[in-house]
């Protein structure tokens, strides 16, 4: 149906079954004209019932390297977290990759990893038992991808960092303070309010704004749908405008009735929208609902909740322009990580950025684009702080 990979709403969209295949381990050097001092080496993890490609980037001449375990965000995403467009299909960025290839350049490993039943981007396995995936189960998976790198020769285990993004910050901070072994955490866009918050900023505070414009006197009839849905609204609209109508993607932009109250096919941005989404997310993340892995029993604390016990260093890195996680959630992390003692924590919020750290005029045009230099920059500078301890 659509090819999203980076907000809550990426966990429901359909995708086409693939061939399951799997990664064989080996080892290769990175080309010579990016990091000819850095190996690549690729396997395979068994998370039980799947075989998850995987790859450690590590110095060549190095016996004990620092590692970064980066941990992705919500949907389907491979270990680049490669993200492909919502309406036209095409590329948009891949911040694994990127920062990958700077920490590599700067002396620390990094370990990533497929997302279960992931073969590579976007690409399922099995859709029967990916719908059925819950943030439990990928914390599971988080900490054997951490075992396996602790135990790999080419990195040092008493220097590893945890990097999570999205829905990988709880994974991520849960791992964190159940492992004291860690050496930091690093926090990208991280969720610092409830599913349902995250879920209603994204609708409020992004789709709304961006379809206000197509509307005529405050109503979107199909022709407006369908013309917003091929404009330039970024990732989080998109997604919200593909359950608010049937199906955009095949050329459908029916409303859905949830919200088309008075049954005229047009949805009243102010009368039927705005206040039905409450209600509509309650729904769906029930056991049966659109998004119910991050229902009740089967989603992890937000960050704000697990803050208190984060002792560890911190690093915390936001984008104002962010459309999926909202940017004062980030500052309410910080300060619940100073208020219960820790010293050791970094915020830095970014004027003009995204969700991925790339550059974005605004919520609404969130459309992932490549991380920035800037936010590279902070989070090797950071680590090599720490590192130097």
């Amino acid at each position: 149906m659509k090819r999203f990979g980076i907000s809550l709403f990426a966990c429901i969209l359909l995708i086409s079954i693939l061939t399951l295949t799997r990664a064989h381990a080996s080892t290769t050097s990175r080309p010579a004209d990016k990091q000819p001092a850095y190996n690549a080496e690729k396997f395979s993890i068994n998370l039980g019932d799947f075989q998850t490609p995987a790859e450690l980037d590590y110095p060549r001449g190095s016996k004990r390297a620092p590692v970064v375990l980066l941990i992705h965000g919500a949907g389907p995403q491979d270990l680049e977290a490669n993200v492909i467009g919502d309406s036209d299909g095409k590329f948009r960025s891949h911040i694994f990759s990127d920062i990958a290839n700077s920490l590599t350049a700067h002396g620390f490993a990094v370990m990533r990893y497929n997302k279960h039943y992931i073969t590579s981007a976007n690409k399922i396995s099995d859709l029967a038992k990916y719908s059925k995936l819950d943030m439990k189960q990928l914390l599971i998976d988080a900490n054997k991808v951490l075992q396996y790198v602790k135990n790999d020769a080419h990195i040092d285990a008493k220097r590893m960092y945890l990097y999570g993004w999205s829905e990988g910050s709880m994974i991520a901070s849960n791992m964190a303070i159940s492992h004291p072994e860690i050496a930091g955490l690093i926090l990208q866009g991280a969720i610092s309010g409830s599913p349902k918050d995250t879920l209603l900023f994204q609708a409020r505070q992004a789709f709304i704004p961006y379809v206000r414009p197509f509307a005529s006197k405050g109503l979107l009839d199909r022709t407006a749908l369908q013309k917003a849905w091929t404009g330039n609204g970024g990732f989080p609209a998109k997604e919200v405008l593909g359950y608010v109508t049937s199906d955009p993607a095949s050329g459908d932009f029916t409303p859905n009735p949830a919200f088309d109250l008075n049954h005229d096919g047009k949805l009243d941005i102010d009368h039927e929208l705005y206040p039905t989404f409450p209600a509509f997310i309650d729904k769906a993340l029930l056991p049966s609902g659109l998004f119910h892995m991050y229902g009740t029993g089967h989603v992890l604390p937000s960050v704000s909740e697990q803050a208190s016990k984060l002792k560890l260093p911190v690093l915390i890195l936001q984008g104002r322009q962010d459309g999926n996680t909202p940017a004062y959630g980030a500052k309410r992390i910080d300060t619940i990580v100073d208020q219960n003692g820790n010293r050791d924590h970094t915020l830095h919020m970014y004027a003009h950025l995204g969700h991925s750290l790339g550059v974005t005029p605004g919520p609404a045009y969130d459309n992932m684009l490549p991380i920035a230099q800037q936010p590279l920059s902070d989070i090797n500078d950071w680590l090599q702080k720490h590192n130097a301890r």
